[in-house]
Parts: structure tokens; sequence; C-alpha cells
């Protein structure tokens, strides 16, 4: 309970500060004020709860709302061809097993199109597709058989499929998905208490294999260093080697995720991984070119699988940098996307595609149409989402 209030504290934290600087465009804050026509709003999704989406779908449709794919978003902004009214861009970053279940037999349902940003180095290979909601509308399997697998990830096998549908429009969001180590500071160490998603972990780089094909278990007393995202372009700290490995084998030699279970096992840890030489700082070059390789190994990971471009990039926690932006265009990408930006609400024609803002999806429900949410209600929505333990967006 005490983690739930506290991530509910940090989520209205951060809405309300960005509804009081002012980087949400005005129809989210504003009673009656419709989108700008020469404006593409972007809103971004992480897990897809079948319930809300269908909610949010269905205004997009009864309000006349189109969606948009990334090429002809690009066409937008280079002023190649303008979008037609009342158009938006749904993106889903990702591309967790929701959006296969549910997200794609919802958007055909509604005739509309996703974006769907994937990390391609964690992506498993399928052996068949899972249950969807169109298998149990359908008769082929009962609705309590559709998993609800999150945040585990689409496979090969049901991305593949899901390509060949024309719906889903996959572009890249990174290899890894990387927080990476900053500096020498350990924050914690990975064992069973630790929660996040594989693509989530703070992993020192080089071990996103061993994870794959072992299992995050094989990797518990791992330490997790001060962290943030690879693209942010911060540079970066490479832990030494041979102190993961001592921590990781003391975890292993004492019992495994039983080690845990002692009162002492941090401080045992945090004594294995003490002492000079804990690692070393990359110069500006050299993180450079591990931000450059990561961006040209995600592009040729998903081309080789999909026999298409990939030409379009989110930036994994939505942070980017000066540095991520010459890089992404340096190896081929058109356009970049971003959460909410300071310096612009929108996405007009002319605008840097580059520097793509977009809004959570909660606020779906506030464009101007028919049965439009209430601001205090999108809010009240997160708060009772948050306290469920449900995904907030």
């Amino acid at each position: 309970m005490l983690m739930r209030a506290a991530a509910l504290l940090a989520e209205l934290g951060s809405e309300v500060n960005a509804l009081a600087t002012g980087v949400y465009p005005p129809f989210v804050t504003a009673t009656h004020h419709d989108v700008s026509s020469d404006d593409v709003p972007v809103f971004v999704f992480h897990t897809i709860d079948p319930k809300e989406f269908e909610q949010q779908l269905a205004h997009l449709s009864d309000n006349g709302y189109r969606t948009l794919a990334s090429s002809a978003f690009l066409a937008h902004l280079t002023g190649e061809r303008p979008a037609p009214a009342r158009s938006v861009v749904l993106t889903i970053d990702d591309g967790r097993a929701s959006v296969w279940t549910a997200g794609l037999p919802l958007l055909e349902k509604y005739g509309f199109v996703a974006v769907v940003f994937l990390i391609p180095g964690y992506i498993r290979e399928g052996d068949g597709v899972r249950p969807t909601l169109r298998d149990a509308w359908e008769g082929r399997c009962r609705i309590d058989e559709v998993p609800e697998a999150d945040p585990d990830l689409m496979t090969w096998s049901e991305i593949e499929a899901a390509a060949r549908s024309g719906i889903l429009d996959l572009q890249s969001h990174t290899t890894w998905h990387h927080r990476v180590p900053v500096d020498d500071r350990i924050i914690d160490f990975l064992g069973p208490d630790t929660k996040s998603a594989l693509f989530d972990l703070p992993l020192p780089t080089g071990l996103e294999p061993d994870a794959m094909a072992n299992g995050v278990n094989s990797l518990f007393g791992t330490p997790l260093f001060a962290s943030a995202p690879l693209m942010s372009g911060q540079p970066l700290f490479v832990p030494a080697p041979d102190v993961v490995r001592r921590c990781i084998d003391l975890v292993s030699k004492a019992g495994g995720p039983d080690f845990f279970a002692q009162r002492s096992w941090r401080r045992r840890l945090r004594k294995a991984a003490s002492g000079p030489g804990r690692g070393r700082l990359l110069d500006p070059h050299a993180t450079r070119a591990t931000m450059r390789e990561d961006l040209i190994r995600s592009r040729a990971l998903l081309e080789s699988r999909l026999n298409r471009p990939v030409q379009h990039l989110c930036y994994p926690y939505g942070q980017g940098s000066a540095l991520a932006v010459d890089l992404s265009r340096e190896v081929g990408y058109r356009s970049n996307f971003w959460t909410v930006l300071a310096n612009r609400r929108g996405n007009r024609s002319g605008e840097d595609p580059f520097c793509c803002p977009r809004l959570k999806g909660d606020y779906v429900l506030r464009l101007p149409g028919m049965r439009r949410r209430a601001l205090v209600s999108v809010l009240g929505a997160k708060v009772v989402r948050r306290f469920a333990g449900r995904a907030v967006y």
C-alpha cells in the first residue's frame, strides 16, 4: 500500500506540474477549446486495458476522429501532405503482450491504426500465438482464456502476424529500452523483490543476453547503480565485471533466492561490491558510440524480421537529448517521439519531426466532442487505478 501511495503521489505530482507549467495543449485544460485544425495530438499507451481502451476508441469514433500511421504523420509535419481534420496518432510503447491480445482486436473493430514502438533485444521467439479478444468474440476461446500477460512482450510470431494485419505500424524503441549506470553509487541489488519488468531493469551493459537466456534469477545479486536512460546522453559508467560477478556468485553459492531471506543479505552484497576499482566512466566519444550502436542495431533487428523500413524512434521513458537527436538523424531515423516537452505543446505542419511531444492516453477523453470527460474525472480515474494496482496508462 505504501508503494502504491508513493506511486500515486509521484504520478499526481507530475500531472500537477505539467498542468501548472502549461506544457499540455489547450484542449486538455480548457473547459471549451477545440483542437487547432493544423495540430495532430499524439497519445501514448503502454499496457492495454480492454475496457478503458475501448472507451477511448469509441470516443474517437463517435466524434469523427481518425488515426494516422507514422508515414502520414511525418508527411503532415513536413508539409508534404496535410493531415485530415480531427487526425490523431495513437502510439503504444514497449510492445507488451496486451497489444496483441486486446489492442489489435479493438483497433481492428473501430477501424483505427496505432504506432507500436518495439524493444527488439528483448523479444522472444514464439511457439504459435496467444488467444485474443477476437478469438473470444468469435467463440474460439472463453473470455477468461485471453491472458493478461503484461509486462511480457509480444513474441516475434505475434509481431509478424500483427505486421501482416496493417493495423500496427511497428517502429523502434531502441534495442534494450536501456536505463544504464551513470556513476558508481549502488542504489540496490537485483533480487526476488525487484518488481521491474526485465526491460526496465538498469542492468550493466552486456548482461542483457544472460537475462534473456537464463532468466533474471541467474543475475540475482547484480548491483543496480544510479542510472539514467541511455538516450539522455549522460556519460556512461561501466561497472567492473569482476565486481558484478563477485556479487552474483555470492548469491548463487549462498542459496540463490533463499539468500535474500537472511537479514544480512544487503550488508554482505555491499561488502562484496566494496573497494576501489568499482568501474569506470566512459568518455564522451565512447558514450556516443554506445548510443549510436544501439540505434543502428534496433533498426537492423526490426527490419530483418519485418522486411520493411523502420524510420521512426521513440525514446524510452520519453527522455532523449540533443546528442540522441543528432545520432538518430545520422543513422537514418526520420522522426523522434518524446513525452511532454517544455517548449512545444502540439504537432503542427512545419515543426521539427525529431521533437514530437506526446500526451498520456488518458487525455483522449478530453478531445472535444460528445461525452467529453471533465479533467477532474480523468485525474480521478488515475487515482482509482493507482490504488487498485493497475497500470495508469
